[in-house]
């Protein structure tokens, strides 16, 4: 069975079209920078799928999440004005050694708002965060994902 990466549907392989939704799974992402559509991240338990948007200081993707079986959504720590990352990979880089210490600072506080967030679990004016961690070296935080938004 395939996964779609647009709605994370499954539907029989050897399809590049899914029939749930229509989405082309052999389109690119919207950027060169966007993790690839298929990429694995939190050892193994987190299928990224299409980019949802982008902002100065983070991507954000649909993922399916293969332990709790459903779609999520997940920020990457993405400041484009001072990190880049090489297309194809996943390994976030910053520009320059001027630039470390503004970087690690600005993923440290990705981290500690993702704890505070997290604190307020099920309220319903707030975006339940279910996990965060660092890989690839950046930082990702998981949350529902509100489709619309």
């Amino acid at each position: 069975m395939a996964r779609c990466y647009q709605c994370m549907k499954e539907y029989p392989d050897g399809y590049d079209i899914c029939p749930h939704c229509g989405y082309d799974q052999t389109s690119e992402a919207a950027s060169l920078y966007y993790l690839p559509a298929g990429t694995v991240l939190g050892q193994g338990r987190y299928l990224v799928g299409k980019e949802v948007s982008a902002g100065g200081f983070g991507i954000v993707y649909r993922v399916w999440d293969q332990t709790l079986g459903k779609m999520l959504a997940i920020k990457e720590y993405f400041p484009s004005a001072i990190a880049t990352r090489i297309p194809g990979t996943r390994q976030v880089r910053v520009h320059s050694a001027k630039n470390s210490r503004e970087y690690e600072n600005g993923k440290n506080r990705f981290l500690s708002e993702a704890r505070r967030v997290a604190k307020f679990q099920n309220n319903p004016n707030v975006v339940d965060v279910y996990d965060f961690f660092e890989e690839n070296h950046t930082a990702y935080i998981v949350m529902e994902f509100l489709n619309g938004l």
